[in-house]
């Protein structure tokens, strides 16, 4: 699974509908769109404020991926599992 499927499942599960991501997210729906079916280009900024909208770490869709096209070392995984830490306080502190 890509990161932009995970987000889309993620977005779905959720019961989030891609009108009501847009407006958080201050974009068209199409745009929601095209990032879910890998069309456009999604950059780290969108990616953090689509993860903050749907209450999960940047590095969550990185933890669960299964595809074969990313190396995951374990130097990442210490990284990715301190970003998905820090993101949680973050997101605490926010509430």
């Amino acid at each position: 699974m890509e990161i932009y499927e995970y987000l889309a499942f993620i977005r779905k599960q959720k019961k989030i509908g891609q009108d009501k991501l847009s407006d958080a997210l201050g974009v068209t729906r199409q745009t929601i769109y095209r990032i879910e079916c890998g069309k456009q280009r999604l950059f780290l900024d969108q990616y953090i404020r689509i993860c903050k909208e749907l209450g999960i770490s940047p590095a969550e869709p990185f933890l669960q991926m299964e595809s074969d096209n990313i190396v995951i070392t374990k130097d990442d995984l210490i990284q990715l599992k301190k970003i998905n830490t820090w993101f949680n306080l973050f997101l605490q502190q926010k509430k």
